[in-house]
Order: C-alpha cells, then sequence, then structure tokens
C-alpha cells in the first residue's frame, strides 16, 4: 500500500528540503512570531497601548482609502479622531456579513499588492468573498504555530504532520512533501481504516492535525476493528470545529497527546487557543480586538455569553472592523493565572448560530449543551440533528455494525433530560451521514432561521 502513495513532483520535494528559513514568504512568518514571542508577557497597560496603536493605524487606512467604511461611518456619526484609547472602540459601528457581501469593492482597497480574493464556506448561510494579501496565510499560520508551539516547541515551516481533514485525494491515502501525510475524511470507512493505520505507523509525524468529527470516527472504527497505532503523537491539533465533550471521551480512548483546541474563522478577526494549562480559548490580542457583545449591544461580563465581534489588524485589503461574527460564546477573565498572559479568555464557545435548536417556546439551545449525552449512545455510528419546524428535531443515524436495533426510548431519554419537554424528537435511521463539500461532519442541519428568536439561553 504505502508504495502506491502517490508522490507530488520533484519540485515539492526539492522545495520541501530547503531551509526554513529561506522559503518563500518566510521572514513575514518568523517576524510574527518574534512578534508574538516578544509581546506575549506584556502588561494589561502595555498591551492595550499595543492595540490602541493597531486600531488607530487601521481605522485611519479605511477613512482614507475605503469609501464603503468612511461612508458607514459618518452615517452613524464616528471619525477617526474620537479614538483616544482602545476601549474607544465601542464608538465604532458594527459590521454585518451583508454589508461587506452586498458592497465588497466599496468595503475594500484593491490597489494593494499581491491581492488574492477567498471565499468562506458560507456555513452561516451567507457565503462571503474578500480579498487578502499573500502575506496574510503567513500571518495566521504563524499565529497558529504559536499556539501548537506550547504543546510542541520546535514547530516551525518544515515540520510535517498528519492530516485528517477535508482535503480529496485519488484515494483514502496520500503524502505531501511539503506538509506531511494527508489522510482522507470523505474515504474514512471501516474497509479502509487499516490503510490509514498502516500509514500513520509508516510516517510518524509528530503531530496529528484533524477535523474533531473526523478523528472521532477514526477512533471510532480503530476501536471496534480491536487496531492498535503503537506511534504517539507529541500533540493532537483540532481546529475549524466545535470540540465537543463525546469526541474528547472517545478520542482519548485510542491516543495518549494532548488535544489542541482553538477558534478562528475565515475572515481572521479572531484567533484564540488553549494555553498549555487549561483549555479556556486564549484571544491573541496582537492579532486583533475581541469582544462579546450581548443583545443590548454591551460588553458582556465575566461568565455572560454573547456574539463574538472581531477586529482584525492585518487585513488591510479587505478590513473587518467590529465585524459581527454570528458565533456566540462565553466571556472569560482578561488574565489566565496559569500561564500569565494578559490575554481576553474565552471560558466556551457556543456555537455558530445555526448551532442552536428551537424549542416550542423560541428557546434557543446550544447543540454544545447537548453534546455531554451523545457520547452514551453506544449502539450508534454516526448521527445528525435535523430541524425545520420549532420545538420537533429529527435524530438521523446510522448504526453501529452488527447492531440490530437501536434502543431510540434510551436516546429520546437522554436528550430530553437536557433540552426540555418542548421539543417533540423523531428517529429517522439511514445508511449513511454525508459529509460536507469541505469534509466535515455536521452534527445539525438548521434550516429555521435562528437570529429571528429572542427567547433564548445562548
Amino acid at each position: 500500500m504505502l508504495q502506491s502513495i502517490k508522490k507530488h513532483k520533484a519540485v515539492s520535494t526539492i522545495y520541501a528540503r530547503l531551509p526554513s528559513r529561506i522559503r518563500l514568504g518566510a521572514s513575514v512568518y518568523y517576524s510574527f512570531r518574534k512578534l508574538i514571542k516578544k509581546t506575549g508577557f506584556l502588561s494589561a497597560d502595555e498591551l492595550a497601548s499595543y492595540q490602541s496603536g493597531q486600531l488607530k493605524r487601521i481605522v485611519a487606512h479605511c477613512w482614507e482609502n475605503i469609501r464603503g467604511y468612511r461612508e458607514h461611518w459618518e452615517e452613524n456619526n464616528f471619525s477617526p479622531d474620537q479614538l483616544i484609547t482602545v476601549s474607544d472602540i465601542e464608538k465604532i459601528p458594527f459590521t454585518t456579513k451583508e454589508m461587506i457581501r452586498d458592497r465588497l469593492d466599496d468595503f475594500s482597497c484593491t490597489s494593494l499588492r499581491r491581492l488574492r480574493k477567498v471565499s468562506t464556506g458560507g456555513s452561516t448561510g451567507i457565503p462571503l468573498s474578500f480579498y487578502q494579501q499573500r502575506r496574510n496565510e503567513l500571518i495566521e499560520l504563524a499565529f497558529i504555530h504559536e499556539i501548537w508551539a506550547q504543546f510542541y516547541p520546535p514547530i516551525d515551516l518544515k515540520t510535517k504532520r498528519t492530516i485528517l481533514r477535508g482535503k480529496k485525494l485519488n484515494g483514502p491515502v496520500g503524502y505531501d512533501p511539503l506538509h506531511g501525510l494527508i489522510l482522507s475524511s470523505f474515504d474514512l470507512t471501516g474497509e479502509t481504516i487499516g490503510r490509514y493505520v498502516e500509514a500513520i505507523e509508516y510516517y510518524k509525524t509528530p503531530l496529528l492535525h484533524a477535523y474533531p468529527s473526523s478523528l472521532h470516527l477514526f477512533t471510532k472504527l480503530v476501536e471496534q476493528l480491536n487496531l492498535k497505532i503503537n506511534h504517539r503523537f507529541q500533540a493532537i491539533m483540532l481546529g475549524s470545529e466545535i470540540l465537543y465533550d463525546f469526541q474528547v471521551s472517545q478520542i482519548r480512548k485510542v491516543f495518549d497527546a494532548p488535544l489542541v483546541n482553538w477558534y478562528g474563522q475565515g475572515e481572521k478577526t479572531i484567533l484564540a487557543g488553549y494555553c498549555n494549562h487549561n483549555t479556556r480559548y486564549h484571544a491573541f490580542p496582537q492579532y486583533g480586538i475581541t469582544e462579546i457583545i450581548t443583545r443590548n449591544d454591551s460588553r458582556a461580563k465575566s461568565g455572560e455569553t454573547g456574539e463574538l465581534v472581531g477586529t482584525s489588524f492585518w487585513n488591510y485589503a479587505t478590513p473587518f472592523i467590529r465585524y459581527r461574527t454570528r458565533d456566540y460564546a462565553v466571556q472569560g477573565d482578561p488574565y489566565c493565572p496559569e500561564c500569565r498572559r494578559h490575554y481576553q479568555l474565552i471560558d466556551e464557545i457556543k456555537g455558530r448560530e445555526h448551532e442552536f435548536i428551537v424549542d416550542k417556546k423560541g428557546k434557543l439551545i446550544a447543540l454544545t449543551g447537548v453534546s455531554i449525552v451523545c457520547g452514551s449512545f453506544k449502539e450508534v455510528q454516526q448521527f445528525r440533528f435535523y430541524q425545520e419546524t420549532m420545538g420537533e428535531i429529527t435524530f438521523r443515524y446510522v448504526k453501529k455494525p452488527g447492531v440490530v436495533k437501536v434502543d431510540t426510548g434510551f436516546i429520546q431519554k437522554s436528550l430530553k433530560e437536557k433540552i426540555g419537554e418542548f421539543f417533540h424528537i423523531n428517529f429517522q435511521e439511514v445508511d449513511e451521514i454525508e459529509r460536507t463539500s469541505s469534509g466535515k461532519m455536521m452534527y445539525l442541519v438548521q434550516k429555521l432561521d435562528t437570529g429571528k428568536f429572542t427567547g433564548d439561553e445562548r
């Protein structure tokens, strides 16, 4: 099997052997890693001063060069001279996905060099295109690697990893000389799992980088088929999806390595990851400004839930200033006493707007609050919730091999204990739970516009 793995072109192999510091864009990558290290342990006042300077700089750029922002701010009686300290960000009116989507060129500075037009997946129902410079990808990578470096200090541009994410291959397994072992999340079945394990044992990369949903299924298959993985990863990096409690429990049955999760978006307005002491999310103050805003548009207090609003410091092509992400989270403290960083903490990522179910009274319930019981559904291989009517959800499931009948009564009782009595639960056995085009395994298909409901406990 390993001999049949398709290699990339010779030029990729040669490029992979170059010292990391002379690779294309390396100077940007290493300058930002140096910046993060230099400023990571500044005092709260020093970080506030740094953020104030970055905020004034990008706001001035928008005022002078981007018509959409200037018009939007003038209509709301805001001008850059109102910014004295970083707390004055609250004077800036919010920006939304619809504003950027509908007037992209008006909210962009297209005269900058080396622009790329990129798109988000539109998981909230609003696909979004915007511009960024090529350097933004390297800036993003530098911040991501600083999260990973807490668990694997040697991380750099040459580090190989095992990747179980959304890349489509000609088969279940491939190898990229630049990045490492590639495992297809689309071809993950009981018939192919042995090839995945064999490849992991052969390449022995230090890191595993996966979608939580893909690794959850991977570990279930390993367990069911009594396979054993001898290679020990230094750390397992789980991003691009919410990490649920039932996934953590299952993954730890197979892998004895730190699990690292982080929050971010395609728009690159907020990036927050675990530190090596706890599982609270630490928002990078060097990356941008992170706010959690309640329904009355006030700043959330510690322990309160609200919408994440982000301001990015580094995209001058299509800036995102006080951008409403439609993601919800629990406000934490402004300091971590364990790692001693004055970073804004996020206690919990509740989920994106479409990751809530709605009961008969219009109350919104986060899927994260339900997930803890899902690990007890031992007869179920995969599942997905589906909702198109208030107070009614369908639990679609695939049986585990060898299971004759699933105890849906137990599942209903367990779910009702978490979501309450204002739901009717339907059950539908299916042969397959389809993945998204990016290879993710969505646990909820929400057809309702959850933004219309206000009786919530987000």
